[in-house]
């Protein structure tokens, strides 16, 4: 074999480096690694705990779920229907309250001659002013005006000027079927009968 001189191609050192198609494992690979089989675990516990809440819903007794709804309705119903009853038992208590109940709203105590009453309708109801002023004037009753009025209230009221005048007062309102009684200055009569909705198909008693 023929033999040549050394060059600086023989002369080589040596090293750790290996061909492109080579590469040595190193930390970052090996995190990787790590990171993966983290996820792949979680992943799996995941789907574990997600069929294992399917199966558990599955076989619960459907008759325990529906009582269970029945019964919170139930306590909802009740307890609605206990508010209710309360506040329709408020308001009657208040309608009571509102009605002249004194002996001394008796008609015939009152001296009608001497009262001046105003009539006015706020129901809306063609005629209704009319209509009252007949029948009180029928009872003795001295009216001195009537007409249209505008009420924002839907529950018909008289007024007083003074409290001379507030027996007077309870007794027109409990001819008229008015349910309260106020006192004002703002009218030119000494009682005056404000008609409103609650009386527009209802003649005085």
């Amino acid at each position: 074999m023929a033999e040549y001189p050394e060059d600086e191609f023989d002369r080589v050192e040596s090293t750790d480096r290996r061909g492109a198609h080579r590469r040595s494992g190193g930390p970052l690979s090996q995190g990787a690694a790590v990171a993966l089989v983290s996820v792949l675990a979680l992943v799996a516990l995941l789907l574990v705990v997600g069929v294992v809440r399917i199966v558990t819903s599955s076989t619960a007794d459907p008759e325990d779920l529906v009582s269970g709804g029945s019964s919170q309705q139930a306590d909802d119903g009740a307890s609605d229907s206990g508010t209710q009853g309360a506040g329709d038992s408020t308001q009657g208590a208040g309608d009571a309250s509102a009605q002249p109940t004194d002996g001394s709203t008796d008609g015939a105590a009152v001296d009608k001659s001497g009262i001046t009453v105003g009539i006015y309708n706020a129901s809306g109801k063609t005629g209704l002013a009319k209509r009252y002023r007949t029948a009180l004037e029928d009872d003795g009753w001295k009216v001195g005006k009537s007409g249209n009025y505008s009420y924002s209230g839907s529950t018909s009221v008289v007024f007083y000027d003074t409290d001379a005048h507030k027996p007077a007062a309870q007794a027109l309102a409990q001819k008229a079927g008015a349910k309260d009684i106020k006192q004002s200055s703002k009218f030119s009569v000494d009682v005056a009968l404000v008609l409103c909705s609650d009386l527009a198909d209802k003649d005085p008693s």
